[in-house]
Parts: structure tokens; sequence; C-alpha cells
């Protein structure tokens, strides 16, 4: 089947470095004295979403050559192209083209926007005439390359591709295209290297995550398609393509309710997409006809230590064996006290069975989220059946989902007592222990389950958690290595491996862990909320959103989501909508630092100055010697002109933390706010030798550069010396 997905698509407890992309994000610029740079430059520098105001200032101001005039048009043009307002691209596009009929560009840009718009004759002309004027123009070589692979026209798209590629090495997008070309005619490992090097060379490609996806699922390997259509929707949640692959993944797995999820999402994007209609159908079918054929009672798995809330079951397992009774009726035994053949076989199987099916009719309401209703059937269970551990060991897990957690251990003390050697349940024990921080009972049942089976995946992943919450990284990445390999299929501990990753700063490694994680279960909470996180860092807030949500869909008690969510609309300039999420996450993680210190740049961002200093304050009250914290304090003083507090706060951050840009570049602004001109560079400068961890890092060393540059032009004035032409004085 042909995909067109290319021709859809081109148009509580983070900290350190996981939160240094949140530093100084409106303020560490207002710190900075900075002379604001030529619009014109802006214009030509800024990423294309970001140039539509300069842009449009040097159209309004109309003082340039009519060159320069058509180039801001089409870079306007490009803007509108990416925020998908397509007629306003063609219009600027158009006024680009009747300035300068060459710049090949623009043509570029609106043979793309026609191809978007299925106006394909009017697409090739333009690539035409572009590839005329720039033989050499790799964009206008891949797109015309996508529209004569449209047309069946393969030799003359490969041809496009192949000089696409030998002209720019680099461009991701032309290996993603050729690898599409190559899934249409079948050359599926052609395809599969070349979606591997257009992710090599940029990971924010969501077309080469997708192709690939259909790559994998076409070969049979449909965990790691499910992984690769995951990360395309995380990157483009708003393609149906990659819903429509997952769906089909899903489906040939048997797990019919995520199929149909997924065909639900592709449909509500693209509600005439036939193909996602008639796949429902087929899962839904299939569903019913599983349903009536098979019951299976849902236990619950353990959860998670990273929230104070436990995420609600999250795979299907098997129930239990029943603990055995001691024989009745044996040797010694009153003949007129054994009971009768017919009354042994069947007094205690009904008693059993009707304790089973309370059972199942509990995990349907826990589904629900009707635990009050839950614990009732299963308390009824276990007075039923008081040698089972079955009834125990689920309504544990229903009280760790209502916040029980003393419960929880009651009933699972219970069950270990009936049974001594059951491993779940001792599992379960120490994972609970976990997440009340009793680290040492419930390494104690980690280890007593490692002395039973010592390949036991769930007890090497309860270590790693608990050397992780520890801040034992090594000894957690190798408890997490040890459960992926007696079960490789374990998405918590790539999630766990994740969430160290992250605390050191290895984003790129982290964000791959996460994909993994969500690639196996993509309900797992702390992966989607970790992912967000990453995301975040990474200068794709937007992107981060939607994991934040999902991971709120599944727990709506996570606060690490609800933060995510308040860090991510901060950064997209929301901060009244962060305030309010930090609210909700303070609310569920109580006095933790870190919420505390992302509302207080949402309120400095918002201009509330007393509302950010009690936050900050507070943070800091919580955590003395946290050096976020104290950055963004420095920022508050700095709006109420108290320099000499601004650097007392920026000291000590720099102390705690000597390779923090954002604090550099923040005391180099003080710095020059002061006058202290030689200050002021050498904190810039400092700021630019440092290894950059988040965009943010990467922007203020970039505005360093040009405060270096502007104030080494600048001479003293006076006797002792004169500003040169062009130069200013101090």
């Amino acid at each position: 089947m042909r995909s067109n997905h290319i021709h859809q698509a081109h148009g509580k407890r983070f900290r350190d470095r996981a939160l240094a992309a949140l530093c100084l994000c409106t303020a560490g610029v207002a710190v900075s004295s900075a002379v604001r740079a030529d619009v014109w430059d802006d214009c030509r520098v800024f990423a294309a979403d970001k140039a539509l105001v300069p842009c449009t200032a040097v159209i309004d101001k109309g003082d340039r050559s009519s060159a320069d005039l058509a180039y801001a048009h089409w870079r306007r043009g490009l803007a509108y192209r990416l925020a998908g307002t397509l007629d306003r691209s063609l219009a600027e596009l158009e006024q680009a083209l009747n300035l300068n009929p060459n710049l090949a560009s623009a043509l570029v840009t609106r043979g793309a926007v026609h191809r978007i718009k299925r106006e394909f004759d009017l697409a090739l002309a333009d690539l035409d005439r572009a590839v005329e004027l720039e033989p050499k123009n790799a964009h206008a070589r891949v797109e015309r390359g996508i529209i004569r692979a449209g047309r069946n026209e393969w030799q003359q798209a490969f041809d496009d591709f192949d000089q696409s590629i030998a002209l720019r090495p680099d461009n991701g997008y032309a290996y993603a295209s050729r690898g599409w070309a190559f899934v249409q005619t079948g050359n599926f490992e052609r395809a599969l290297d070349d979606y591997d090097r257009a992710i090599a060379i940029n990971p924010a490609i969501a077309e080469a995550f997708s192709g690939r996806g259909d790559v994998h699922r076409a070969k049979g390997q449909l965990d790691d398609a499910i992984a690769d259509y995951t990360r395309a929707i995380a990157l483009n949640p708003k393609n149906a393509g990659p819903y429509l692959g997952r769906g089909n993944a899903f489906n040939s797995k048997g797990d019919f309710a995520r199929a149909i999820a997924d065909y639900d999402q592709a449909l509500a994007i693209s509600p005439n997409e036939t193909r996602a209609q008639d796949m429902r159908r087929v899962a839904v079918a299939a569903q019913a006809e599983f349903a009536r054929t098979t019951t299976l009672p849902v236990s619950p798995k353990d959860v998670s230590p990273a929230t104070k809330v436990a995420s609600p079951p999250a795979k299907i397992i098997s129930p239990p064996s029943r603990t055995v009774s001691p024989a009745k009726g044996g040797r010694g035994a009153p003949a007129s006290s054994a009971p009768t053949a017919a009354s042994e076989a069947e007094q205690p199987a009904s008693a059993a069975a009707q304790s089973r099916e309370l059972v199942v009719q509990a995990n349907t309401l826990s589904r629900q989220r009707k635990f009050d209703e839950a614990i009732a059937l299963l308390d009824k269970a276990a007075a039923l059946d008081p040698q089972s551990i079955e009834p125990l060991q689920v309504r544990a897990a229903v009280r760790m989902m209502t916040g029980q957690a003393s419960l929880a251990l009651r009933d699972l003390e219970t069950a270990i007592k009936l049974n001594p050697k059951d491993l779940r349940s001792i599992n379960w024990h120490g994972t609970v222990l976990t997440i009340l921080r009793q680290f040492d009972g419930a390494l104690t049942d980690f280890d007593r389950v490692l002395g039973f089976d010592g390949n036991n995946a769930d007890a090497h992943l309860g270590r790693g958690e608990i050397f992780r919450l520890k801040g034992e990284n090594d000894r957690a990445l190798a408890a997490y290595d040890r459960a992926i390999t007696f079960n490789p299929k374990e998405a918590a501990a790539y999630a766990g491996r994740g969430l160290v990753f992250t605390k050191q700063g290895q984003h790129d490694k982290a964000l791959n862990e996460f994909d993994r994680a969500l690639g196996i279960n993509p309900r797992n909470v702390e992966a989607l909320a970790g992912r967000g996180w990453e995301l975040v860092i990474k200068g794709r807030a937007n992107e981060a959103m939607t994991d934040f949500d999902r991971a709120l869909e599944i727990n709506p008690s996570h606060g690490s989501a609800f933060m995510g969510r308040g860090a991510a609309m901060l950064a997209t300039g929301q901060p009244e909508r962060a305030i309010a999420a930090l609210d909700q996450a303070i609310a569920k993680l109580g006095n933790a630092p870190v919420p505390y210190m992302i509302r207080g740049r949402a309120f400095l961002a918002k201009g509330d100055l007393d509302h950010a200093m009690s936050d900050l304050d507070h943070a800091l009250e919580l955590q003395p010697k946290f050096a976020d914290a104290l950055t963004a304090r420095a920022a508050v003083w700095v709006k109420k002109r108290d320099y000499a507090h601004s650097l007392d706060d920026l000291d000590l951050a720099i102390s705690l933390d000597k390779e923090n840009v954002q604090a550099h570049f923040a005391r180099a602004g003080v710095h020059e706010y002061r006058g202290d001109r030689d200050l002021a560079i050498g904190d810039f400068r400092k700021a630019m030798d440092l290894n950059p961890k988040t965009p943010l890092d990467a922007l203020a060393q970039a505005e360093a550069q040009k405060r270096v540059q502007a104030l080494t032009k600048q001479v003293p004035c006076g006797d002792s010396g004169a500003a040169r032409a062009k130069e200013a004085c101090l």
C-alpha cells in the first residue's frame, strides 16, 4: 500500500541540569543591556519561524533595496508556510517574486506550498525554474524529487534525491525523502539505511521516524515499529499517518484497545482516511471476538516510586496460584468429621470461584477508577477465600492508587505470610517501601527475591529505583541493565535509565531511553514525563506538551507532569497558564523546591516581582544551595535595581555550579549595568567558553558574543582616550 506521509508532512523530581533549560528563560536577556541588533540582520539570521517580526519591520520600513525586500517577503512567506497559513504564504511569495523573479529560494518555497495544496503542476513549474536558476540548489532538488515520485517518475526522482544528497550530505530531509521513495519501490533495506542516516543527521524529522516505522512493520519488527511511530507522533502530533501505522502494529500484536485508540486519533485528524476507518472496523471485530473467548483478569503491576500517588496497573499479568491449604480428613481424623467426596470437591471450589469472579469485577472497576467499589468487592473476595493471596495483592494495588500505602503494606504482609515464597508479593512489598522511601527495608525485600531467583527482572528493577532515588547513579544503571538482561521488554527499566541520564545531563541518551520505554509501553507515565522534560530542555516545548498531557490522562495526579506542563508553557511565553499548572504541581508535590522555583520564574515573566520573590525565597528555604533558584532571584533583584543583592546571589550560584552558563551570563549583565566593563567581558567570555547544555545556554552564548564585540569596541572618554570613527565611548 502506497504511503503518502511525505506529501502530507513536509510542510518529584527533576533538577540540576534537567532544569537548566528554564534558567533565566525570560529574565536572562533582560539582565543584559545589549544594544538591539539591526532588524535586517535579525530578518536574515533568525530561524524562519522567529523571523516574522523582524522581516515585517523591514518590509514596513521599506528603505531597503528591491532585492532585500524580496528576501524579506520570502522569509515572511517561509514563516507563514511553517505555521500552516498557506494562502498568506503564497501572497508573500508572490510579492517576493514580483520584486525579484530570479529569487530561487522563493520559487522553492512556493513549489513546496503548491505541493502541500496538491497543485502538483504549479509546484513542478516552480521547482524546474529554481533548478534552472540554481542547479546546485539542494532544496530545490529534493522538493522536485518528491513531486516526481508522486507522479511515479521514479528514475527522475532518484536522480534528484541523489544530486541533493551529493550537494548537501548533511540534509536529513533528502535522506528521509529518498527513503520514502525506496519504500514505495519495495527496497526496504535501502530505505532503512536512508532513514537511519536522516535520523542521525537530524533526530527532529518526524517523517524519518514514521517511514522507518513503516519499514519495521513491513519486516514484522512490530516493537521497533511502535517505538518509531511513537517518536514521530511526539514530533508531529497533527499527522494522521503515524497513528495509523502504530494502530496497525498494535493490531498485529493483538493489542486491539491501543489499535482502536490510534485509529480514533488518526480519524480525529483526518476524518476521511478510509484506511483508518477500515482497520478500525477490523480491530473492533477482533476485540469483540477475543472478549467472547478469553477472560484475562488484571492483577496489579508494581507501581513507580517516582511519584507520591502511583500510576494505575500498566499491563496484564496472570493471577498468582492459590496457596494450597492442608488436606482435610487425613490420617487420624475422626470418620464422622470427614466430608463426603462430593462436598470436598464442590465447597472449596465454589468459594474459590466466587472469589476469583469478584477479583475480576474489581479489576474492571479499578480501571474505571471506581476504587471504593473495587475495594468492597475485594473485601468480599478475601473473606470468601481467606487462603488466597490474589484478592490481597489486587487490593494492595488499588490502595496504592488511592494513596493508602500503610493498608497496602498490611495486605502484602498477609499475602507473604500465606505464601512466604510468593515472589510477586515480596517484590510489591519492596516497591511500596520504596515509595515510602524506606530504602533499607525495600532492599531487603528485593535481595530476598533474588535469593530465590537471581534472574528476577522485577527485583533488579526495584534495586535500580532505590539506587536512583538515593543518587547512586552507577549502581542504578547497573541494576537497570540487569533487569533488561532478564526482561528486554521491561519498559520501566528503560525509563529509569532515562531519568538517570537526565540527571547526569546526557540528554540525547535520556531521550533515546524514554523512546525505547514508550515503544514497549506507550502508557509508561515516567517515560512520558521524562521525555517531555527532555523536549523542553532541547527547546521543543510544544512537542513536550503532548507527552505531559498524555501522562496526565493516564495519571491525573502525576506531579512531575504538572510541573513539566508549567515549564513548557513558560518556555512558550504563557506565564499565566504556567502558573496555573505549577499551582497543581505544588498541590501534588508539597514542599518540593523545583516547582516553586519555576513558578517564581513565571511570576517574573509576568512582571509580578513580589510573588516571584516570595516563591524563589521559599525554594531557597527548602534548598539553600539551589543554584537555579539563586540565578532566578538575581534576575528579580535586577528588576528591582538592587544590583548588590543580585551579585551576591549570582556569586553564590556560580560557586555552587561553576559550569552554569546562565549564571555567568546574568552576572556579566549586572557588571555591565554597573559599568564594570572588564568584569562584564570576563563573565561573558566565561559563558561563551562553557559547554552549552540547553538551547537557552546556546542563546545566552550567542548574546554574550555580541556583547563582547560591542564592549571591546568601546574606549574611555576624556583625557585618557578618544573615540575613534564608528566607535562608542564609555
